[in-house]
């Protein structure tokens, strides 16, 4: 839907810390495309473009037009003119063009099937793949990579710069290529494992660099103990829901 920054709109994105671009972030009278059903956690970043994710956790950003269908994770640093590829074509039909299974959005086939008066066009079923793509915690994205719409990008992980994503990325290994393949992973599988179990994004910066995130193996220890001493606590972080911002706006 869109979203119409008035004042109400304003207010809600600074009171729950959702960090725009620029001197002055939420102009009024600025839109947005937002979901109702979008979470928005606090702390979250909209540096580029003009369309809210499906789902951004606390302290990502995104120097790239997000997607409406895309879900980030905390920690994620996504750099410039990231895509998510856009829908599918039928690659085994005698041709590729939606004439056959979605000319809805063409102006030009509309107007054709109007002037021929083909009252009785069938369209073909075609099943499109999956619309969301799904980031995880502490990705890295590089410029101009391409992620093909349902795929699962595993948390830490590393797209190198205008890598082409079309299969899923395992947690913690670093990505390159067209099309992507593995080219190494970031730590040994047991270090892997130790980071997955943990889930250390679930803390804020300020629990984490206090504990030497050089240092993986030591930072784990530090952390785990303490955790089990009851000395730190996870972040306790209620998302803006995109409801509540498009009823602000007067949307809904």
């Amino acid at each position: 839907m869109k979203l119409v920054i008035n004042e109400a709109a304003r207010e809600l994105l600074q009171q729950n810390r959702i960090m725009g671009a620029g001197a002055n972030p939420w102009a009024l009278g600025s839109e947005y495309i937002l979901r109702e059903d979008a979470l928005l956690e606090p702390y979250s970043h909209i540096l580029s473009g003009n369309i809210f994710p499906r789902e951004i956790g606390a302290f990502s950003y995104s120097f790239s037009r997000t997607d409406v269908y895309l879900r980030i994770g905390r920690y994620c640093s996504i750099a410039l003119n990231v895509v998510l590829m856009g829908s599918s074509h039928p690659d085994k039909w005698i041709s590729s063009h939606p004439f056959s299974h979605n000319p809805g959005p063409l102006a030009g086939v509309k107007a054709y099937l109007k002037d021929v008066k083909a009252e009785h066009f069938i369209l073909e079923p075609y099943e499109q793949p999956a619309l969301f793509a799904y980031i995880g915690h502490d990705v890295w994205i590089g410029d101009q990579a391409m992620i093909k719409r349902g795929v699962r990008v595993g948390h830490g992980a590393i797209i190198g710069a205008r890598s082409v994503v079309t299969k899923d990325v395992p947690p913690y290994a670093i990505v390159g290529g067209v099309p992507a393949k593995v080219i190494r992973y970031r730590f040994t599988e047991d270090v892997i494992q130790r980071l997955l179990a943990s889930q250390w994004w679930r803390y804020g910066p300020d629990v984490l660099q206090a504990r030497d995130i050089r240092d993986p193996e030591r930072f784990l220890d530090r952390l785990l103990n303490q955790e089990d001493r009851g000395e730190i606590k996870p972040l306790d972080l209620t998302p803006l829901k995109g409801e509540a911002l498009l009823r602000a706006s007067g949307a809904l």
